[in-house]
């Protein structure tokens, strides 16, 4: 007897679903009844292994045993199967078991056409070459024609293996069934059972009929006295007639579910699929600790006219007092609990009217906001308004993760329009560095917007900015033409009127994004790049590319109509407007980046891909690259807007700040190098050939696509190089400075130097010389090109892991993190193939598997290599060769230990190896390849975090002794874990809005995505216990054998490929 739950407190039901009954598969196998067959001497010549049968006869004993499978009706099968335990027979008696069989498989998971499949096998003697024998099979339906789950005992009649006649597998098992419904009429004529098993000449028919009732407990039990007697007098007639007719059946019995508490009263399981109109007993108060099931009620959408009544009158009865309503301290920590609910977790309708109770008093609390809205009826005219109106007037300023959580799919609805709108506008208060930490959620906000309010937004954004050009340029007309200025004005107003009717706030978040583009550089760059891969993703659904691409075309042409008004207003007086003028010059230059990086990824991927096409290996496939950059190419790179060409040079501060300046030639670089203020710079010469595409030196100077701060000028073509793995990512070194980029370019086209004449004598002289190698006047910036894998995954893990850098450093904890730059840049190529690729920023660093294989296993014989501490200050003193590491290194090589494995864990981060952790000469170790989260790991047993004992003895830790420095290790994992946990809701919230992409791994489940990284900040326990939960998470790692053994093998198999 199966029961549902044990601690289940409100009344009885009828039936549940099968769906929610999260037993395992069970069924009892009792008996079998009836004549074997037996192997006759020509079966034997026929098969010699017979021989071996325990059917053969004689004095053998009988080996049977019976097997259980179930299947679909098409006869797949749905589990694997299970058999009874080995019990030797005799030949004169019956066969019992008496033994429950178990299957690795649900309730919930069975289809309703789900088939009970028996087979009975011999399994012969222990000499046996031949293995088991079928003797026959029985099967029968797990669910009745009605939908109800089969339960209690049964009799299924056994076809003979090598009959081949058609026996049904449950002797009428339709009547049956129909004889169990009430509501239906029961073929049975006898009312009595008990007559038909005192008849003089019974029927057997009948007699199996009543037995079978006998054992659902469908018949009334009057007498147990009696009923025991006739119930083994009808087993013996049963039994016999099985014998003369030389027919097997078999007896099987179902479990049956039975009320908690009630146990009497028998539950009927009806199939039924998940349902949102079930009734969850979890989220009662009583916890159900066996089967979490719910209960159907068909009823349950329909509206509760006492539900309805009750919540009206707590809308209008307390309407007049609720600003003065205080809650007491049982009902504070009551509202306390509930504000510190996760986003995963849903309030109960006591909670939501909790709540809306003392929404004044919470008012006061920004948390509190999200979890008002939750609570609000917003079917309910009068609560909406009065909520949207407390939202906007009285709540206090929420905090960002709020923000952001009011943007997911939960208030995409067109009732809920208002907390949008409410979000977007506090994001316009949103320092500049803290958008790009959350522009990759924010642009998958944008799938909720509609693309035919962005198209508007673009229409009214053109009438705005040509009115804001028409009112500067009539301070310069006359009165006769200032006239018709206003008529035209006049027209261009009621327009932009009638398009901010339709508009609604239907779109305010791609205009968000679109003017911060217009106002920062960076924010541009990255939003373009967003934009153009979601728009072609092909796993996308079209109506949300077709979003995606209506904000690429929005952002585009309003950095147009700026460029445009740029150029027109540049001979107007700009002593009223400065930083109007400043905006649109700002919005020419991005646009030009922006078509540059565009042109360059563009031409840079069809190249790649045509030599991973044409080349077998490795080194063909460079030596195609390289020749086919060396060479220019025609491309359309000008800019779209024209006069672009002559827009002076502007330098872009750290912050994003224009300010105009003069520059000369091809562009100008700031002394700083690629720190602090760059200057980006655009072609001055009108008449240069800017449809010729040189990639040893760019025709215009653009931002890197990793990062828009360094400004690149060309790529050292000989300097690529080809990594040895499957899609051969490319290694390229990019120009920082013009002259470099000149040098490069004549080495290949001499007719290009420049003349002596025009202050180019260094450039020239060094050409002029022969230089072999290539020279960089300026460090140049490294960064991988990978064609072929979508590094999304990759974007989103260092974007969160830069992301919780910044936590950190405000919560006062520097760990030194690396958090490198990952851009993805997938596109349509030339043939309109997406195509996958980005940019990855290299790190100069060597793998800690190298630095094990270069200073015996020993990563603190490298600190001290690369950083000695000298007590005189000279590398060569006694206590640098004593083994002491420089006390900054190893500082910072302790805090980037520590800050890496806390959030490598929360993350889930997998396949972690020594390949993929690398140091730098810093200190710094940081990981890299991050094709595995949330705890996905393509090894067998991964630790809870990446910390083996070459790492830790990094630290001084040696024979369990801990040091001081890995004393301080734990100590920075604490804190590092604390300062997290602090900041869940904003990082939840970041991945709630990132459920809907494409990134693989958020893919396969992508509904336990949030609770995944929830369960690891362990925000149920105080912060005592997280802390000491985590303590033992390092503990575990550190002694993880298996771990060492799986890097041992890693290690061996990279040797032998490479």
């Amino acid at each position: 007897m199966e029961f549902l739950s044990e601690s289940l407190a409100y009344e009885p039901v009828g039936f549940v679903q099968s769906s929610h009954v999260f037993h395992y598969f069970a069924v009892k196998i009792a008996s079998l009844s009836g004549k074997l067959p037996q192997v006759n001497y020509k079966e034997l010549l026929d098969n010699p292994d017979l021989f071996y049968s325990s059917l053969l006869g004689g004095d053998k004993e009988l080996c049977v045993h019976v097997q259980c499978q179930l299947f679909d009706s098409k006869g797949y099968p749905l589990s694997l199967p299970a058999h009874t335990p080995y019990k030797p027979f005799s030949s004169t008696k019956d066969f019992v078991w008496n033994s429950w069989l178990k299957l690795p498989i649900r309730y919930c998971d069975l289809p309703d056409d789900t088939r009970v499949h028996f087979s009975i096998l011999d399994v012969g003697g222990k000499n046996d070459p031949g293995g088991k024998k079928l003797i026959g099979t029985a099967s029968t339906k797990l669910f009745r024609k009605t939908g109800c789950l089969k339960t209690g005992a049964y009799d299924l009649q056994v076809e003979i293996a090598g009959k081949g006649e058609k026996v049904k597998s449950e002797v009428k098992s339709d009547e049956t069934d129909k004889s169990n419904n009430k509501n239906e009429p029961s073929d049975s004529t006898d009312t009595n059972p008990d007559d038909d098993l005192n008849v003089q000449y019974p029927d057997p028919i009948h007699v199996r009929k009543s037995l079978k009732k006998f054992g659902r407990d469908e018949l009334e039990k009057s007498n147990d006295f009696l009923d025991r007697f006739a119930f083994a007098e009808a087993n013996k007639f049963i039994h016999a007639e099985n014998r003369k007719n030389e027919s097997l059946y078999l007896y099987v019995q179902f479990p049956k579910f039975s009320h908690p508490q009630l146990k009497s009263i028998n539950i009927e399981v009806k199939y039924c699929e998940l349902l949102e109109n079930c009734y969850d007993m979890n989220n009662q108060q009583n916890e159900v600790n066996e089967v979490r099931g719910r209960v159907f009620d068909p009823d349950l959408d329909k509206s509760n006219l006492i539900e309805d009544k009750h919540r009206r009158l707590m809308i209008g009865g307390r309407r007049g007092h609720h600003a003065d309503l205080k809650p007491d301290a049982p009902t504070r920590n009551r509202l306390y609990e509930v504000l510190c609910k996760p986003l995963t977790e849903r309030l109960t309708e006591d909670e939501r009217n909790l709540v809306w109770q003392y929404r004044y008093s919470l008012a006061s609390y920004p948390n509190a906001l999200v979890k008002f809205l939750r609570s609000v009826e917003w079917d309910n005219s009068e609560e909406r308004t009065e909520a949207v109106k407390m939202m906007q007037n009285t709540w206090a300023v929420p905090r960002v993760q709020d923000v952001l959580e009011l943007l997911s799919e939960d208030f995409s609805s067109s009732l809920k329009l208002p907390c949008r709108q409410f979000a977007v506008k506090q994001l316009y208060s949103l320092p500049e560095g803290d958008l790009r930490l959350f522009l990759l959620q924010i642009v998958q906000a944008l799938r909720f917007e509609d693309s035919e309010a962005i198209e508007r937004k673009k229409k009214l954004a053109t009438i705005t900015i040509g009115l804001e050009r028409s009112l500067e340029s009539e301070r310069e007309r006359s009165n006769s033409s200032g006239e018709n200025g206003a008529d035209m004005n006049m027209y261009a107003r009621q327009e932009r009127e009638s398009l901010e009717r339709e508009d609604r706030g239907r779109a305010d978040l791609a205009e968000f994004l679109v003017i911060s583009a217009s106002k920062n550089l960076s924010v541009a760059l990255d939003l373009n790049w967003y934009l153009e891969v979601e728009s072609h993703d092909d796993k996308t659904e079209d109506g949300v590319r077709k979003v995606f691409r209506s904000v690429k075309v929005y952002l585009e042409h309003y950095l147009k109509l700026l460029a445009t008004a740029a150029d027109q207003n540049r001979d107007i007086s700009n002593s009223s407007n400065s930083d109007s003028k400043k905006e649109m010059c700002h919005s020419a230059i991005t646009a030009e980046a922006m078509q540059n990086q565009m042109t360059f990824v563009r031409l840079l991927n069809e190249r790649m891909c045509q030599a991973r096409d044409k080349g077998k290996s490795r080194e063909e496939r460079e030596r195609l690259l390289k020749d086919m950059l060396k060479h220019p190419v025609m491309s359309a790179v000008a800019s779209s807007s024209g006069p672009l060409a002559t827009v002076p040079n502007y330098s872009l501060s750290s912050t994003g700040a224009v300010a105009a300046s003069s520059a000369s030639g091809i562009g100008s670089e700031s002394a700083e190098g690629h720190s602090g203020t760059i200057a980006i710079a655009t072609v001055t010469h009108v008449n240069a050939p800017v449809e010729v595409f040189n990639f040893h030196c760019f025709p215009k100077p653009f931002p890197h696509p990793v990062d828009s701060k360094v400004v690149v000028y060309g790529i050292d073509v000989e300097g690529i190089r080809l990594f040895k793995s499957a899609m051969a990512p490319a290694r390229i070194k990019f120009f920082t400075d013009c002259k470099s980029a000149q040098i490069a370019r004549a080495k290949y086209q001499p007719q290009l130097l420049p003349s002596a004449e025009g202050g180019s004598n260094v450039v020239k002289k060094q050409v002029a010389a022969g230089l072999g190698e290539t020279k960089f006047l300026s460090p140049p910036y490294m960064s991988i090109y990978k064609v072929g894998d979508d590094v999304r995954q990759d974007q989103l893990v260092v974007q969160t892991i830069a992301l919780m850098d910044e936590i950190l450093k405000r919560e006062h904890l520097d760990l030194k993190l690396k958090p490198y730059r990952v851009m993805a840049t997938n596109m349509l190529d030339g043939s309109g193939k997406y195509t996958k690729c980005g940019f990855i920023e290299m790190v100069p660093s060597e793998s800690v598997q190298d630095v094990l294989k270069k200073h015996r296993r020993s990563i603190k014989n490298w600190l001290v290599a690369i950083s000695p501490s000298a007590a005189d200050g000279s590398p060569g003193s006694t206590s640098s060769q004593e083994g002491l590491v420089d006390p900054e290194v190893m500082d910072t090589y302790v805090r980037s230990c520590a800050g890496y494995c806390v959030i490598t864990y929360l993350l889930g981060v997998g396949d972690r190896h020594l390949e993929n952790l690398l140091l730098t000469r810093q200190g710094h170790l940081f990981h890299i390849d991050f094709g595995f989260i949330l705890d996905r790991d393509p090894k067998p047993f991964p630790p809870p975090m990446k910390l083996n004992k070459e790492m830790v003895e990094g630290m001084g830790y040696v024979g369990n002794v801990e040091s001081e420095q890995y004393k301080e290790f734990k100590s920075f994992c604490f804190d590092a874990f604390q300062a997290l946990r602090r900041s869940a809701n904003l990082i939840l919230s970041l991945f709630n809005l990132m459920i809907h992409s494409n990134i693989p791994d958020i893919c396969l489940e992508s509904d336990k995505t949030v609770k995944k990284i929830q369960e690891k900040f362990c925000l149920q326990m105080s912060d005592v216990e997280a802390t000491r939960q985590f303590q033992m998470l390092i503990d575990q790692s550190v002694r993880a054998l298996f771990t060492d053994l799986m890097d041992k093998v890693h290690e061996l198999v990279v040797g032998i490929k490479n």
